[in-house]
C-alpha cells in the first residue's frame, strides 16, 4: 500500500504545480484588468494638469478652502453645504501642499483612477475579464472623465464613491453577506456626503432587485443599508434644502429635458430586461445526443486476432 502511495505522489505534483501557476496567472490577470484602466486614467489626468488656470467654479473651491477652518464651517452654514465634505478635504490639501493647480486638482486625478479601477472590477465580476478591462479603459479615456479629473470640484470624487457603491451592491447581491451590506451602506453614505444627487444610484439598485426575482432575499438587506445611509445624510439634505435659494437663478428643466430623461430611463429598462432574459435562457446543447458514458473495457474494443 505504501509503495502505491509513493508511486502516486509524483503524478500529483505536476497537477498541484499547474494549479498554483493557474492561480498566479488568474491573480495577475485580475490585477491587470483593474490596474490597467486605473493607471491609464491616472496618467491622462496628470497630463498637462497645470496647463490651464483655474476656472470660475474652481475659484469658488479656492475661495472656500483658503479660509481658516472656523470660517469655512461658518460659510457652510449659509451656502455651499452640498460641497462641504469636498471643501474640507481640499482644505487639508491646501494646508499640506499649497494652492497650485496640480495640488488642488490632484485629488480628482486619484479619484478618477480609483473609479476606473473599481468599474473594471465591477465589469469583471459581472461579465468577465475582457468586459471589465474594456469598461474601465473606455471610462478612463472618455473626454468628460478626463475633464473631471483635472477639475477641482467634487464630481470625480462623487463618481468614484458611486461606482464603489455599485460594486459593493453587486457583491452583496451575489453573496448576501452582512459585511458587504455594511460596506454598501457606508459607500452610499459617503457618496451622499460628497454629492447628494449621486444618491440617485440607489434607484438603479432598487430597479435591479425588482427585475431579478432571484435576488428577492436581498431586498430586506438592501432596504436596511439604503435607509441607514439616508439617515446619515439626512442632516445634510435638510441643510441643502434651506440653501436652495443660492441656485434660484437656474431655470427649471423644460419638456425637452424631461422627455430626454424619460427616454433614457425607458431605454435603460429595456436593456436591463433583455439582459435578464438572456441570462435566464439555457445554453443550447449540441444538435445530436451525446453517447452515454459506459464502462471502459479492459481490452481493445474490437476482437483481437484469433490464435
Amino acid at each position: 500500500m505504501s509503495e502505491q502511495q509513493t508511486r502516486l505522489k509524483p503524478s500529483l505534483r505536476p497537477a498541484s504545480q499547474q494549479a498554483g501557476r493557474d492561480a498566479r496567472t488568474s491573480r495577475i490577470a485580475r490585477l491587470a484588468c483593474c490596474g490597467g484602466p486605473a493607471l491609464v486614467a491616472f496618467l491622462l489626468g496628470l497630463w498637462q494638469i497645470s496647463a490651464r488656470s483655474f476656472t470660475q467654479d474652481e475659484a469658488a473651491t479656492l475661495s472656500a478652502t483658503r479660509r481658516p477652518l472656523p470660517g469655512l464651517l461658518r460659510m457652510l452654514g449659509h451656502i455651499d453645504a452640498v460641497h462641504g465634505a469636498y471643501y474640507l478635504l481640499i482644505h487639508c490639501v491646501v494646508l499640506a501642499f499649497g494652492t497650485s493647480e496640480t495640488a488642488v486638482r490632484f485629488p480628482s486625478v486619484v479619484a478618477t483612477a480609483v473609479a476606473a479601477g473599481v468599474l473594471a472590477a465591477l465589469g469583471r465580476r459581472l461579465a468577465g475579464l475582457r468586459a471589465g478591462a474594456a469598461a474601465g479603459l473606455l471610462f478612463a479615456v472618455a473626454p468628460p472623465v478626463t475633464g473631471a479629473a483635472q477639475n477641482a470640484r467634487p464630481f470625480a470624487l462623487a463618481t468614484a464613491l458611486a461606482v464603489t457603491a455599485c460594486y459593493l451592491f453587486t457583491r452583496y447581491a451575489q453573496t448576501g453577506l452582512r459585511r458587504h451590506a455594511i460596506g454598501y451602506a457606508a459607500a452610499l453614505a459617503a457618496t451622499g456626503c460628497v454629492e447628494v444627487l449621486a444618491l440617485m444610484v440607489v434607484l438603479a439598485h432598487a430597479v435591479t432587485l425588482l427585475l431579478a426575482p432571484d435576488l428577492r432575499p436581498r431586498r430586506r438587506g438592501f432596504l436596511a443599508a439604503a435607509t441607514a445611509a439616508l439617515i446619515v445624510v439626512s442632516p445634510l439634505i435638510w441643510l441643502d434644502v434651506t440653501q436652495v435659494q443660492q441656485v434660484a437663478w437656474e431655470q427649471r428643466p423644460g419638456p425637452v429635458v424631461l422627455l430626454s430623461v424619460l427616454a433614457l430611463v425607458a431605454a435603460s429598462g429595456a436593456v436591463a430586461r433583455v439582459a435578464l432574459r438572456a441570462g435566464k435562457e439555457p445554453t443550447p446543447g449540441p444538435a445530436w445526443p451525446e453517447p452515454e458514458p459506459g464502462p471502459t473495457p479492459a481490452g481493445p474494443a474490437w476482437p483481437g486476432p484469433e490464435s
